[in-house]
């Protein structure tokens, strides 16, 4: 089952596998059950009532002697490190998805004032995902506390650029042919128009950056220049990789031949030190600071420093832009890697109400890392963030960097932006502020193939919009939705390049995340989004604090497809969960779209999930959802606490269910899925505590009318299909509310 559809693929894929849709078991049940003890693990008590034990959690792809689907999964290439032991152990999403909270809720606080904080979040956002056991949140950071010569020590750091050991009278040619010496004196005219407090600290961050230069050379040392060249200009890899709709061999080549161990050491130290020396720019700018607009050209970048009048920036060639205050207008790159020659730009605004534009479409900008390291911080101010894709945090085969201090901020791109990583990692970090977030597709957390893509937001009111309707706009059009719904991958998508129908190069998806710790947030998105998997990818969506309103419509909110994790986790608050689009339902033109496909949902040997640990909560949808596992998956949803309504189209399976096809018992040559020994289906269902209500939804003929549902019930456990039907074919489905006891595993570090 693919995503979007191309042309003469719909066909295929149909007679391939049957598409998910309307599904209907009979429910054994509901028995009464009394309250457990407050400390009965659930989760055991689910799989004792079922007969099995733990290992029925588990997930293992089957043998390749008993494969008859191609390709195999164990040769998928670029599957991320963590991938294969959470494939196997997807119940341990949620303490793998703690760690990555308790670190944006440490290192994005406000409180907290170490200059290490941007550092530490790429670290346990990306580089302890895309390269664990490699490097150590702590490590040396050489060449970060880079010494300066005494005397003229910004001139001596201008020297060291063009060459290590300050050949003064060396001829390097630089753009318009002009000779060092000339160079080098309109430079020194420069720095005299720089106040002397930031002469030091820019010495020092400039020193660095000459040294990390080397690493990043070092990186791309093997890969042919034109590799290096059309790896820069690819913009639509994002829209293209789902189905195999184009190949491009240089990206597979760049990524054999690329060392990433130094590319990414680059982009750490990078980090590093522009989190010291931005935190000494923001210090220094509360001073009164008089001055012109300094502007050096450098051979791997221009660096600019302007004061704190209003200003309008437009380049292409920046290795450094600093702004120390106003309303600035910035269009052209900004923090983001132009070509080759300038793998590390960087972009500082200290505060204003700040615009960031750009309406090309061929132009990464505003935290764009490709082949290198882009990094944009504002630290204060209401800011808008205006692009058409890679964009506000990208990295291809790189680091790209968004980073927003405080304001009420406005975010919006089409493609590819707002947290994406192809082969790199793009991070977008917003703290405080009452934000706005809109995206078509590809981003808001998204790991793309080989790469990590996470949105971090501390506090606010915050939303989170992926376009729902496919227009000429927003081009990602999903035949799940007969093609009027867009299959967004974003908030918390990773998903892989499926080429098993097009031209058998397939890659693992990687992992994406969309995070926020506190606030009344609004999520909307079409398909393919809020905490979704496919293709061997991982998706998170986590939400810790705050009354919530999630909206989307297929494949979403906990769901996954094709060996893949996809995990909603919502932390506390009263929440809305909604899937379905009433417009488009009665729409007669528009075939009757239906929302399901989610609410902890598996299709295809993979695991969807998701976990709501405190409030009163609302869920409605249309079809398959709810702890259901179709095809050989995991389909999970736990709910620890609160009173809780649930609305669910009338007669559905769900709540706690697993499909029971023939395809199970009896092999066929389309598939291996009779392989009972191999692969199975779980689908759990359990609501702990609080008075909760079960609705029907007869939603064909009454789009708003309700009744108490027959099958599902508090204090009561049901099983879809029967245990007696489950065991011919590993299918298992139990459901249950109830009173009492834990969840052991979401109390993994025992922590609040």
């Amino acid at each position: 089952m693919g995503i979007f559809k191309v042309k003469g693929l719909v066909i295929l894929i149909s007679l391939f596998l049957a598409l998910p849709g309307f599904t209907s078991l009979a429910v054994d049940g509901p028995y009464d059950l009394e309250g457990v003890a407050p400390d009965q693990d659930l989760i055991n008590f689910a799989l004792d009532k079922l007969n099995l034990t733990k290992d029925a959690l588990k997930l293992d792809f089957p043998p390749g002697y008993m494969a008859t689907r191609a390709p195999l999964p164990g040769q998928i290439p670029y599957k991320l490190d963590f991938f294969m032991d959470l494939y196997k152990n997807p119940h341990m999403v949620y303490p793998f998805s703690k760690v990555m909270e308790r670190a944006v809720s440490k290192f994005l606080n406000p409180e907290y004032q170490e200059k290490d904080a941007l550092y530490k979040l790429l670290f346990y956002l990306g580089i302890d995902k895309l390269r664990p056991g490699l490097f150590r949140g702590y490590y040396s950071h050489e060449g970060a506390t880079a010494q300066v010569l005494e005397g003229k020590p910004l001139l001596a750091a201008f020297d060291r650029l063009y060459s290590k050991d300050g050949g003064k009278e060396k001829k390097y040619l630089v753009a318009e042919r002009d000779s060092y010496v000339n160079s080098r004196k309109r430079a020194e005219s420069e720095i005299e128009k720089l106040p002397e407090k930031l002469r030091k600290p820019l010495a020092e961050y400039l020193l660095h950056l000459t040294h990390v230069h080397d690493w990043q050379r070092k990186a791309v040392r093997n890969i042919p220049e034109e590799d290096l060249q059309e790896v820069y200009r690819i913009r639509d890899f994002g829209r293209t990789q789902p189905n195999g709709q184009k190949f491009y061999p240089s990206v597979e080549d760049v990524q054999e031949s690329l060392d990433g161990s130094a590319l990414f050491t680059s982009s750490q130290q990078v980090t590093y030190a522009t989190n010291i020396f931005a935190n000494k720019v923001n210090k220094l700018s509360k001073e009164v600071l008089e001055f012109s607009e300094v502007n050096i050209k450098t051979p791997i970048g221009r660096v600019v420093i302007a004061g704190t009048k209003d200003h309008l920036h437009n380049y292409s060639d920046l290795l450094l832009m600093v702004d120390l205050g106003g309303n600035d207008r910035y269009k052209g790159l900004v923090g983001a890697n132009p070509g080759p020659g300038i793998p590390i730009s960087v972009c500082i605004d200290v505060s204003g109400n700040d615009s960031y534009e750009n309406s090309k479409k061929t132009v990464a900008t505003q935290g764009a890392g490709i082949l290198g390291t882009g990094i944009l911080m504002d630290f204060a101010g209401n800011d808008s963030y205006n692009s058409y894709s890679y964009s506000q945090g990208v990295g291809f085969f790189g680091t790209g960097i968004l980073y927003d201090g405080e304001g009420n901020d406005n975010y919006s791109s089409t493609y590819s932006s707002q947290g994406t990583g192809y082969f790199g990692i793009g991070l977008t970090l917003d703290r405080t502020g009452d934000d706005r977030f809109y995206l078509g597709g590809m981003g808001q957390g998204y790991g793309g193939p080989g790469g990590v893509g996470a949105l971090a937001n501390y506090s606010g009111d915050d939303i989170y919009e992926a376009e729902r309707y496919a227009s000429e706009k927003v081009t990602l059009a999903d035949y799940h939705a007969d093609d009027f719904i867009n299959g967004n991958m974003a908030q918390g998508v990773g998903g892989g390049r499926r080429g098993d129908l097009t031209d058998g190069k397939a890659w693992s998806g990687g992992l994406g995340v969309i995070m926020d710790i506190k606030g009344d947030d609004k999520y909307t998105s079409g398909n393919w989004s809020m905490g979704a998997g496919y293709w061997f990818g991982t998706g998170i969506a986590f939400d810790k604090q705050g009354d919530d309103v999630f909206n989307s419509v297929y494949f979403t909110q906990g769901s996954e497809a094709h060996w893949a994790i996809g995990a909603l986790i919502d932390e506390s608050g009263n929440d809305s969960h909604n899937v379905f689009d009433k417009e488009l339902y009665f729409d007669k033109d528009k075939h009757g779209v239906k929302g399901g496909a989610a609410l902890g949902f598996g299709w295809d040997g993979g695991a969807g999930i998701l976990i709501d640990r405190k409030g009163n909560d609302s869920y409605r949808s249309q079809i398959i959802s709810f702890g259901l596992a179709d095809i050989r998956s995991r389909g999970f949803f736990f709910d620890e606490a609160g009173d809780d309504k649930y609305i669910y189209g009338e007669g559905q399976s769900g709540f706690g269910a697993s499909d029971n096809r023939e395809i199970y018992t009896e092999p066929t040559l389309g598939n291996s899925y009779h392989l009972s020994k191999y692969s199975n289906n779980l689908g759990l269902f359990i609501d702990s505590n609080g008075s909760d209500s079960y609705k029907d939804w007869n939603f064909r003929e009454d789009f708003d009318a309700t009744k108490a549902s027959s099958r599902f019930a508090e204090n009561s456990y049901w099983f879809t299909p029967s245990l007696e039907e489950a065991i011919k074919g590993d299918n298992f489905g139990f459901g249950m509310d109830v009173e009492g006891g834990v969840f052991e595993i979401h109390n993994f570090w025992e922590v609040g």
